[in-house]
């Protein structure tokens, strides 16, 4: 899908942070992203954190 995406145009992809990726660690959701999508060297990849687990500063220093 982000493959897709990229393809259209996008120069931004978002993730919506929630409990799953605080528990997996954001860090490791970028880099598989990063390792794992052709082009995505072109594209900002940006994270909206939340504070369920009140890891969202945590999460955001990870980058």
């Amino acid at each position: 899908m982000l493959e897709a995406v990229i393809r259209a145009g996008a120069t931004t992809f978002n993730i919506p942070e929630r409990l799953v990726i605080q528990l997996r660690g954001v860090r490791g959701v970028n880099s598989g992203i990063k390792e794992n999508v052709p082009n995505i060297d072109g594209v900002v990849i940006s994270v909206h954190c939340h504070n369920d687990l009140g890891m969202a500063s945590a999460n955001s220093l990870a980058q």
